[in-house]
């Protein structure tokens, strides 16, 4: 890795830039109807994007963001994002302070030479890491039961 990638990576991680909402075109129109009902929140969970540490994928699918104050979020992709857990570099980008369930979040997240977004799906609070891998095992559980069922 020469020095203009390591600091683009540093860039990446350590500063977190809103930029403008991509357009509705590029978005991916069935967010709400890709989520299971179990996992539509009840009541909206947020975080301020200005608030961020430290994002660190998980999973393809699940990103792990840990903010001031000692608040601890799980966000879960509304696809399996391709090389997200494996990427360089991850940070929010949205149009707006704060990142909400289904409010159009966007992770861009860099892997190999490419930039790669996915959309937020769901924000969940956690305790923290622990809790956050702990509830991913959680919903893989259901999710392999529900499969299951519909034989």
């Amino acid at each position: 890795m020469n020095m203009r990638t390591t600091s683009l990576a540093v860039a990446l991680v350590l500063f977190v830039v809103p930029f403008s909402v991509f357009s509705q075109e590029d978005k991916d129109t069935a967010t709400a109807e890709s989520a299971p009902a179990a996992a539509v929140p009840s009541k909206k969970t947020c975080f301020n994007v200005r608030d961020v540490r430290s994002i660190s994928a998980v999973e393809d699918r699940f990103v792990y963001v840990r903010c001031i104050r000692d608040q601890h979020y799980l966000l879960t992709m509304v696809n399996g994002c391709i090389g997200l857990e494996n990427s360089i570099a991850v940070a929010v980008a949205n149009g707006h302070n704060r990142v909400c369930s289904l409010d159009r979040g966007v992770i861009v997240y860099k892997d190999f030479d490419q930039t790669r977004k996915c959309d937020v799906l769901l924000v969940e609070k956690v305790a923290d890491r622990d809790a956050a891998i702990a509830l991913i095992a959680e919903k893989k559980q259901a999710a392999s039961q529900g499969d299951g069922q519909e034989d």
